[in-house]
């Protein structure tokens, strides 16, 4: 079994971790150019964003060539997933893909401009994630077939937050981040941005590219990167997953 993942604090790493087989990294494939995968299983396990899914994961769909007899898809959320996995199988499908599995864990919400990380913490034990996860963990094992359908809450999430996403998506990356004179030039930024667009050299700079991960605020030892309207200065990293293991599943410098 082949686990594609896309990760930016760990949290869909934590979960492609339990289920286990051989776990790939979505940004180092897109930039070595290896996207052909062949397994008897084959999932794939990514964030939501805005009840969508990242960008990087669509550009991935779009062109990786996956062949499988069981191919699977988890969505990891904060608040509500949307229609973002009904969006993932509808670009799988334009690739001849058809997941057998589609399911989401509901976790913390690592979105700094909507969600303080203090009270997201205080939160997580209601979330049952672990229970949530090995339900997951069951399912795949036992190969069941199951595609969770979003609801008419689902569908009105997700046309909410479009807008707003587009928005985000259209400004300019320097717009949205900002480094205090805390930065140290430690380059740690760059090595867990997934889409190379963070540089380090006499000054951070963010470039055209930026998939609003969030990696960069989240990993600096500082806390020196800071982004618009961020709603505290927690900041998170999923406890099953070592800073190490997002710089090697992101770093495409």
């Amino acid at each position: 079994m082949k686990v594609l993942y896309f990760t930016a604090t760990g949290n869909s790493l934590a979960v492609a971790k339990r289920i286990g087989g051989e776990l790939i990294s979505i940004p180092r494939a897109m930039h070595d150019g290896d996207l052909s995968f062949a397994d008897d299983a084959v999932g794939l396990v990514f964030p939501v964003y805005a009840c969508s899914i990242p960008p990087l994961v669509g550009e991935f769909l779009g062109k990786a060539e996956i062949r499988a007899g069981y191919l699977f898809a988890v969505g990891t959320y904060g608040m509500t997933k949307g229609a973002a996995m009904r969006e993932a199988a509808a670009v799988a499908m334009r690739r001849g893909l058809s997941f057998d599995y589609v399911n989401g864990v509901l976790m913390l919400d690592n979105c700094i401009p909507l969600f303080d990380m203090e009270a997201q913490m205080r939160g997580l034990p209601k979330k049952h994630v672990d229970d949530q996860i090995e339900s997951i963990v069951r399912d795949v094992g036992e190969r069941r077939r199951f595609l969770q359908k979003p609801s008419l809450f689902d569908y009105a999430a997700t046309a909410a937050l479009s807008l707003a996403w587009k928005a985000v998506k259209a400004l300019r990356p320097e717009a949205l981040f900002r480094v205090d004179d805390g930065c140290t030039g430690c380059g740690m930024c760059a090595r867990v941005c997934p889409t190379g667009s963070v540089s380090v050299g006499d000054r951070v700079e963010f470039r055209r590219g930026c998939c609003f991960c969030q990696a960069c605020v989240h990993a600096c030892p500082e806390h020196a990167i800071h982004i618009f309207m961020e709603r505290g200065s927690r900041r998170w990293r999923n406890p099953a997953v070592s800073l190490r293991e997002i710089m090697e599943s992101n770093d495409v410098t």
